[in-house]
């Protein structure tokens, strides 16, 4: 299995839907993980066209690159 993780901060969401439109299907699975302040899995509706595909991880605040 080839999985990518994406580690998002305040992300522009344009960017992000052709980073993973073009990352799709070159991996397996993709981890997004957010580390925007106030991220909630509402958020996770922006990924139903992936499907299976992403598994979005909420952090709810900053906590870094490293521990994302």
């Amino acid at each position: 299995m080839v999985a990518a993780v994406i580690v998002l901060y305040n992300p522009d969401m344009s960017l992000l839907d052709r980073l993973l439109r073009s990352v799709v299907g070159q991996v397996d699975k993709i981890y997004v993980i957010d580390n925007s302040p106030g991220s909630t899995a509402d958020f996770s509706s922006f990924f139903d066209p992936y499907q299976d595909s992403i598994s979005y991880v909420p952090l709810g605040e900053n906590r870094g690159i490293a521990n994302a």
